[in-house]
């Protein structure tokens, strides 16, 4: 039977709903950044063929008298468009797979390393593992039964790996602080819990730290998902209209004034 209590159990649930909410949020926005990107590449690629189809020229002044001059850049910028489809194409490809949650545990790593996104997974790995330790110290389970209860519940494989291993240490006896020192992820509120359990005498003291770290967690997690998105819609909206627009400007710019 379950030692929970209605409030512990309807924190719980809020939990999970802000991951679910967040994660949600997060997905919907960048997928739909791809697409738009992606679509804005595949126009400009094809006015940059249909341009380098023509027989274009621009005015250019040679002395006092004015000259035409032939337009040949159109179709290295079509090439250059069409590589830049592909490129995106794989890291929207990576992407689907890593919200199927798809990807081997060593590129789960990777992943925690990059820049603004990979906070995001971070933190949101490390809200579910916070969240999956509270219900099991509040249930009273010893940390290596929480660990391997956390293997299972963390959808993230690099740290389901690590909390199935960090589950046989503790069972030979290692310290809870030392294992959370290897964890894959050190963020906040993490190193704090690794310096205030060993001073830790109760369980009631446990089930504080633990709570208190799985709020920070998901407080953290909204307000990093909510500034990364204010972001990366900015990054992909420039970077669409950019894109799309090339093809017009350059004609109107003057190819040979730009590029010499």
């Amino acid at each position: 039977m379950s030692d929970l209590t209605i409030g512990q159990s309807a924190q719980l649930e809020t939990w999970s709903e802000i991951r679910k909410d967040s994660w949600r949020r997060f997905s919907f926005h960048l997928t739909i950044g791809f697409i738009y990107l992606l679509l804005s590449l595949i126009v400009g690629a094809y006015l940059f063929e249909s341009l380098s189809q023509l027989e274009f020229e621009i005015p250019t002044l040679v002395g006092f008298s004015f000259d035409t001059t032939k337009v040949l850049f159109f179709a290295q910028f079509a090439r250059l468009y069409i590589a830049f489809i592909v490129l995106v194409a794989l890291i929207f490809a990576f992407w689907v797979l890593v919200m199927l949650n798809g990807l081997p545990a060593v590129f789960s790593a990777i992943l925690f390393r990059l820049p603004y996104v990979g906070s995001i997974w971070r933190i949101f790995a490390l809200s579910e593992f916070c969240q999956s330790l509270y219900g099991s110290v509040v249930e009273r389970k010893t940390y290596s039964d929480a660990l391997e209860i956390a293997a299972r519940d963390v959808s993230d494989r690099a740290f389901r790996v690590w909390s199935l291993r960090s589950s046989q240490r503790l069972a030979s006896g290692e310290p809870i602080e030392h294992v959370l020192k290897s964890s894959p992820i050190l963020d906040h509120p993490l190193p704090i819990l690794v310096a205030m359990l060993p001073g830790v005498d109760t369980g009631e003291e446990s089930i504080r730290l633990w709570h208190q770290a799985a709020r920070e967690c998901h407080t953290l997690l909204q307000s990093r998902v909510n500034r990364i998105l204010r972001l990366l819609s900015i990054v992909f909206f420039v970077t669409s209209v950019f894109a799309a627009c090339l093809p017009i400007l350059l004609p109107i710019l003057g190819v040979k004034q730009l590029f010499g």
